[in-house]
């Protein structure tokens, strides 16, 4: 037990470092009268009729999954009611909408309003219960989020100074009821609020959205987990800086023959695995014919390999079944990693070591997972093997599983984090730029609408439908209400930074009058169509309500169907929809990524066409572009596809988006690379000590 000394040193302490607000915290004003826009209930979340009856039992939140519609204009921080299909009040909390965590429960209690008094309340409750229980009220938790109905607030006693963390963006806008709420009930002389922290120098923090079901480089197609295995292991080839050139990473040098089919690399020799086993040329044939071997969606990018040959130790000789130009940059990719020959200690059932590397990281990159604390954070600590580990800054990199935006936002002003990765775009611009900084850079990643121009509503296989569709959508409107303003308008397929890029190609227009024109020439009246989306990404409610309303404008009627996002691939996969959102970014720095997947009859579904559109001409100029090494033939033979596919119209091409990422001021170094979308090039970056 601390003596009153300690805590009075304490006290004095934290005054000077934190520069303590006195314990008088009166506001000017009375928040509590019924003018003060934080009180009123500004909408309802109606929830869906086939979700779990959690909120029922009990259960302090509700997830974004398990809402049907909101009614009403909301922000973040909003007091909102929880109701079911049938209009029956629930709840009543905080609404935060970009967050997983939908809404947080404050009261049950219809009649129950959520002024300065309500925080009286809840505070002097958890004050009594403390006195209750505890033996030394005058140190401990004295509020703790949802376990005292104040969800995103926390309140530490040490003697007569409190420490105050809102987790919450609902309670930081409340933050001078909540101040005069804890004078009230503890009399202190002193409160800390949101203190600023600083991460040490030899640590980074990220705050990410979500973690992984595997972090296995031969199964997981999700780039939210290379962002853990990128750094943990090594490839080939690499990308070189924020460039979609290739560098030499485990390979030294390489040749190709002639006719394209033989490519021979020479390894770099002194590189390590994490245990200290060398690198050499039977892992790099181990990790591709283990990743063969899966037969998961990371092989299918390698089936153009044919043989996999040791030549030396050192050296090790691809034969592809046909020439395949773009298969350098395919090396370059996470499922290129070059994994540890000995996981195979640690297979079960034939199962290729599936379950240990779905856990654990077995590579030579400059960094290993030392840990992963599951809902909780992924650690990573230096490679001890690695060849530059004396020339990187972070000792340690933790990537935090934050779900909810307004505490990563919260976190990150505070200095908790150093990067924040979910915090909606409608929120950066209010960040403290005094401690915040924001990254901003055009990216590859595509958002587009799928038009199923064979399976869906037959009035779809009409190229005049097409483009009466691509014709009635307002580009700069959903660019602003959408991104606020963080994208570009997409000229075709091909997204510009990427080679094969027509900066000359056709462009489509807002223009109404021109879509109710080509509905008229194609006798298409009353249409009537389904418009798929799910929750996967934040925008996409927005952006489908958006397109609705347009659609309607030009005399479309589109009902919005929204899925879970696992049900939405299915769904994409057998054709089922007439539109549906989507989103792309490649894998690999060449046009065959958007070209040969999206348009190729031979991959309808979710191999990549996704429209399940067929031009006999199209396919003949990607393909033969797939076949040859001349770049400036390859590009001359996209470009003349890029014409036909814009003119027919089997996608609606809205917008390339903008990357942007807010971090701490004191981060160096970090480079964006269009390529590898949410991984850090961790060796590279620092922090002032």
């Amino acid at each position: 037990m601390r003596s009153s000394d300690d805590l009075r040193a304490f006290a004095s302490a934290a005054s000077e470092a934190y520069g303590l607000v006195s314990g008088d915290l009166r506001t000017s004003g009375d928040p509590r009268t019924s003018g003060d826009p934080r009180t009123a209930v500004r909408g309802r979340v109606v929830l869906s009729p086939t979700r779990k009856r959690r909120l029922e039992a009990g259960h302090p939140w509700v997830y974004r999954t398990e809402v049907l519609r909101t009614e009403g204009e909301v922000a973040p921080g909003d007091v909102v009611d929880v109701v079911n299909p049938q209009g029956v009040f629930l709840a009543r909390g905080f609404v935060q909408p970009a967050s997983q965590i939908f809404v947080r429960v404050l009261t049950y209690d219809p009649a129950e309003r959520i002024d300065a008094d309500f925080f009286r309340r809840r505070i002097e409750a958890a004050r009594r219960h403390r006195e209750r229980f505890l033996d030394d009220p005058a140190f401990g938790r004295m509020v703790f989020g949802e376990a005292d109905f104040l969800p995103g607030l926390i309140v530490d006693r040490f003697g007569d100074v409190l420490v105050v963390q809102m987790l919450s963006y609902g309670m930081d806008v409340r933050r001078d009821w909540i101040r005069e709420a804890l004078v009230a009930a503890f009399r202190p002389r002193a409160v800390v609020l949101h203190p600023t922290l600083r991460i040490p120098a030899n640590k980074l923090i990220v705050a990410i959205n979500a973690e992984q079901a595997t972090l296995d480089p031969g199964v997981t197609m999700d780039n939210s987990a290379w962002k853990i295995t990128y750094p943990a292991y090594e490839r080939l080839v690499a990308y070189d800086g924020a460039t979609t050139e290739i560098k030499p990473s485990l390979a030294k040098t390489w040749s190709v023959s002639e006719d394209g089919k033989t490519w021979t690399f020479q390894l770099e020799e002194g590189h390590r695995f994490s245990d200290g086993t060398p690198v050499d040329a039977e892992a790099v044939k181990f990790s591709f014919e283990r990743t063969l071997k899966l037969g998961k969606g990371p092989a299918e990018l390698f089936g153009v390999i044919q043989q996999i040959q040791v030549v030396d130790p050192y050296t090790v000789q691809f034969t592809l079944k046909k020439n395949f130009p773009p298969f350098l940059s395919t090396l370059a990719t996470n499922y290129a990693s070059i994994v540890n020959p000995k996981v195979m200690e640690h297979e079960k059932d034939g199962d290729l070591a599936q379950g240990y590397l779905s856990g654990h990281t077995a590579g030579s990159g400059p960094y290993m997972l030392s840990e992963w604390r599951k809902g909780e954070y992924y650690k990573l600590e230096k490679n001890p093997h690695h060849p530059n580990r004396d020339q990187i800054a972070f000792d340690t990199v933790l990537f935090k599983i934050v779900p909810d935006a307004a505490a990563q936002r919260l976190q990150l002003e505070k200095g908790e984090i150093d990067i924040a990765e979910g915090i909606p775009i409608e929120q950066i611009d209010n960040l403290d730029a005094s401690q915040v900084t924001v990254v901003r850079e055009p990216s590859l990643l595509v958002d587009y609408v799928y038009i199923n121009t064979s399976r869906g509503n037959p009035a779809l296989k009409d190229v005049r439908v097409r483009q009466a569709l691509s014709y009635a959508v307002d580009y700069p409107s959903i660019i602003d209400v959408v991104q606020q303003g963080n994208a570009t308008q997409m000229r075709g397929p091909i997204p510009k930074g990427l080679w094969g890029h027509d900066p000359s190609a056709m462009q489509y227009t807002y223009d109404p009058e021109k879509a109710r024109q080509l509905l008229q020439e194609a006798g298409v009246h009353g249409l009537k169509l389904t418009l798929l989306y799910s929750d996967n990404k934040p925008w996409w409610e927005t952006e489908a309500i958006t397109l609705q309303a347009l659609f309607q404008a030009v005399g479309v009627e589109v009902e919005l169907k929204k899925v879970a996002y696992a049900t939405m691939r299915e769904m994409l996969d057998r054709g089922e929809f007439d539109l549906s959102l989507g989103v792309w970014s490649p894998d690999f720095g060449d046009p065959y990524m958007f070209m040969n997947y999206w348009f190729d009859s031979n991959n309808f579904g979710l191999a990549g066409n996704r429209a399940f559109y067929k031009n006999d001409r199209v396919n003949e100029l990607i393909r033969k572009a797939a076949t040859i090494n001349d770049q400036a033939e390859r590009e001359r033979l996209y470009r003349e596809a890029q014409k036909i596919v814009i003119e027919e119209a089997p996608y609606i091409y809205l917008y390339q988006k903008d990357f942007v990422l807010p971090m701490r001021k004191e981060i160096q170094g970090f480079v964006y690379n269009p390529m590898l979308e949410g991984i850090y090039n961790l060796e590279s970056m620092k922090k002032p000590n």
